[in-house]
């Protein structure tokens, strides 16, 4: 066994996320413990949104057809993009690279939570991930190949 490998990922500071990017129902992320892998797979709605940024002359627009609107209507007619109407309820910059978190399916944008720091959403993330009790994919039980392939994968993050 790679004692190396298992040493890296037995001794893990804190959990960490890994994207497993989007497959053909959803898209799959990886919490990363000292334990071992949970393995969150979405299949109705992506719970981290972004990154994004949003432009002056969008935002102007944006801002010019919400006036006395409803934005979640706007939104659902597809009159201003999700990523315009985040800005506008949180007060936000523009030509600022933002992330969301959605916190449950069919959220309301009012309980988007907006922020600049991808950590920020990457906690609220695990911190679901917690609640959710995902089974874990312990480390002592895989082989010295997915041993070295996880161990990679927090050299990448």
């Amino acid at each position: 066994m790679n004692n190396s490998a298992l040493e890296k990922l037995t001794n893990l500071d804190s959990p960490i996320v890994v994207d497993g990017g989007h497959w053909q129902f959803g898209h799959t992320y990886f919490v990363m413990t000292n334990e071992g892998v949970m393995t969150l797979d979405t299949t109705s709605y992506e719970p981290v949104f972004g990154p994004f940024t949003v432009t002056e002359k969008m935002l102007a627009e944006a801002n010019e057809r919400a006036e006395n609107a409803d934005i979640a209507k706007l939104v659902g007619n597809g009159d201003i993009r999700t990523e315009e109407a985040l800005v506008i309820l949180n007060k936000g910059a523009v030509d600022t690279k933002y992330w969301a978190y959605i916190p449950h399916e069919d959220a309301p944008l009012n309980e988007w939570v907006l922020s600049l720091n991808y950590k920020e959403i990457e906690k609220l993330l695990l911190d679901d991930c917690t609640e959710m009790e995902l089974s874990v994919e312990r480390w002592d039980e895989m082989s010295e190949e997915e041993l070295d392939e996880w161990a990679d994968k927090i050299q990448m993050e």
